[in-house]
C-alpha cells in the first residue's frame, strides 16, 4: 500500500501543481471581475457535480472490493454497473432540474448574456465532473489508482491550460467552457478504459440491489453535503463583497488547499482498503491503515503550512496584485486545512464502514454552518472574517467526524503502537 500512495500523492502533488497553474493562467487571461465570475461558477459546478453523481462515487468504492473479497469479479462487475446506470440517471435528473431553474431565471432577470450563458456553462461542467468522478472511482475500486489518477489530475489539467493560453483573453463563462470541454475528453477515455476491463457480469440479487439503493441515499446525501461545505465560501464572499473579492477569496483557499494533496491521496489509496479489510472482519489493519494515513497526511500538511503562510503573499500575487490584501485570509485558511489533514481519512472510514448516515448527518449540519460561518465573518470582517469561519467550519467538522468515530468504531488515528504492531 506504501508504494501505491506515494505513486498516488506524486500524481495528485502533480494535479494540484497544474490546477493551481491553470487557475493562475485563467486569471491572468481576465480581469478581476471576470475571474470572480469564474470562481463562483466553477464552484457551483464542483458542488453540484459531486450531487449529480447520485452518490455512485462512493457506492463503487464500498461494494466494487466488497464483493470482489466475497463473491468474485462478475458480482463486482454487476454492482458496477448497476452504480453506472444511477449515475447517469442522477446526471439526466440534475440537469434537468438545472434547466427548469434556467427558464425561470430568464423570465425573472433581465435577458443578458451572463444570464442566458452561464447557465449553460454551469451545466456542461457540472456534468463532465460528475461522470468524472464515477469513472475515475470505478477505477480506484479496482485498484488502478494510477491510471485514474493520470487522466483527471495531469491530462485534464494539461489540455485545459493548453486551450486557455491558445484561446488568450477570456470571459468567466468562456473560461468554464474550456474546463468542461477537456475534462469531457479525459472522461470519455477513462470510460473507454472501464470497458476494456469489463468481465461478464453476474446477476446481482434483490437483496443486494436493495442494499446498494438504501445506502446511496445516504452516501449521495453526504456527497452533496460535504463540497457544499468545501466549497460554498466562494459562492459566499463574492454574493456578499462582490465578484472580485470572491476572487481573491477563491484564489486564497486553493493555495491553501495545497495542503491537502497528502489527505487526498491517502483517501484514493485507502478507500477500498479500508472496504476490504473491515467487511472482512480485520479491524487491527484498519487501525493501521487509519495511523498511518493520518501520519503521512498531517507531516506533510505541517511541513507545507509554515511554507504556504511565509510564501503566502507572492502567491497570491501571482493572481493578481489587488489580492495580496487577502495574506491575513490565506493564514487563517492554511490553519483550517491543517486541522484537516491531522486527522486523517475520518469521513472516508465513516463511508466504507458502512456508517453513511451517520457521516450524513454530520457533514449535512456542518454543510449549513459553513456557509452560515462564513456569511457571518464576511459581513462583519471582510475577507479575513470569511477565512476565519471557514477555518473554524473546517476543524469543527472534523472533530466531530472524529468523536463518531471513536464512539461507533472505537477506531482514531495516530496511535503508534498500532502502527509499529503491523
Amino acid at each position: 500500500m506504501l508504494k501505491t500512495t506515494l505513486l498516488a500523492a506524486l500524481l495528485k502533488l502533480a494535479g494540484i501543481c497544474l490546477a493551481f497553474l491553470f487557475l493562475l493562467v485563467a486569471a491572468r487571461a481576465s480581469t478581476d471581475a471576470e475571474y470572480g465570475i469564474f470562481a463562483a461558477v466553477f464552484s457551483l459546478a464542483t458542488i453540484l457535480g459531486f450531487a449529480f453523481t447520485g452518490g455512485q462515487h462512493l457506492a463503487v468504492l464500498r461494494f466494487w472490493p466488497a464483493y470482489d473479497e466475497a463473491y468474485g469479479r462478475g458480482y463486482a462487475e454487476a454492482a458496477l454497473r448497476w452504480s453506472l446506470l444511477r449515475a447517469v440517471a442522477a446526471c439526466m435528473a440534475g440537469s434537468g432540474a438545472l434547466a427548469l431553474v434556467w427558464l425561470i431565471l430568464s423570465f425573472v432577470q433581465p435577458a443578458t448574456p451572463l444570464v442566458l450563458q452561464a447557465p449553460l456553462a454551469l451545466v456542461a461542467m457540472t456534468l463532465a465532473f460528475a461522470l468524472s468522478e464515477v469513472a475515475q472511482a470505478a477505477l480506484r475500486a479496482q485498484s488502478a489508482v494510477v491510471t485514474a489518477l493520470a487522466g483527471r489530475e495531469v491530462l485534464w489539467r494539461c489540455l485545459a491550460i493548453s486551450a486557455v493560453l491558445i484561446a488568450g483573453g477570456s470571459s468567466g463563462v468562456s473560461l468554464i467552457w474550456l474546463a468542461a470541454g477537456t475534462l469531457g475528453v479525459v472522461t470519455l477515455a477513462q470510460f473507454a478504459n472501464l470497458s476494456a476491463r469489463r468481465v461478464k457480469p453476474q446477476i446481482l440479487p434483490t437483496c443486494d440491489r436493495q442494499q446498494m439503493t438504501q445506502t446511496s441515499v445516504w452516501l449521495w446525501a453526504g456527497a452533496t453535503a460535504g463540497p457544499l461545505g468545501s466549497h460554498s465560501g466562494t459562492i459566499v464572499v463574492a454574493l456578499v463583497l462582490g465578484p472580485a473579492a470572491g476572487g481573491a477569496y477563491f484564489a486564497a483557499d486553493r493555495i491553501a488547499k495545497l495542503l491537502s494533496i497528502a489527505l487526498i491521496a491517502v483517501n484514493q489509496v485507502v478507500a477500498p482498503v479500508l472496504s476490504r479489510d473491515f467487511h472482512a472482519g480485520r479491524v487491527e489493519a484498519v487501525r493501521r491503515v487509519m495511523t498511518l494515513g493520518a501520519l503521512m497526511a498531517g507531516g506533510i500538511a505541517v511541513g507545507g503550512g509554515l511554507i504556504l503562510a511565509v510564501a503566502g503573499p507572492f502567491a497570491l500575487g501571482l493572481f493578481s496584485d489587488s489580492y495580496r490584501a487577502a495574506a491575513p485570509a490565506l493564514t487563517l485558511l492554511i490553519l483550517g486545512q491543517v486541522g484537516n489533514t491531522l486527522c486523517g481519512p475520518n469521513a472516508m472510514l465513516l463511508n466504507m464502514a458502512g456508517l453513511e448516515k451517520a457521516a450524513t448527518f454530520v457533514m449535512g449540519g456542518w454543510s449549513v454552518a459553513t456557509p452560515a460561518l462564513v456569511w457571518l465573518g464576511a459581513t462583519m470582517g471582510g475577507l479575513t472574517g470569511a477565512a476565519a469561519g471557514a477555518a473554524a467550519a473546517m476543524i469543527g467538522w472534523n472533530l466531530n467526524v472524529l468523536w463518531v468515530c471513536h464512539a461507533r468504531l472505537r477506531i482514531l488515528p495516530w496511535s503508534f503502537r498500532r502502527l509499529r504492531a503491523g
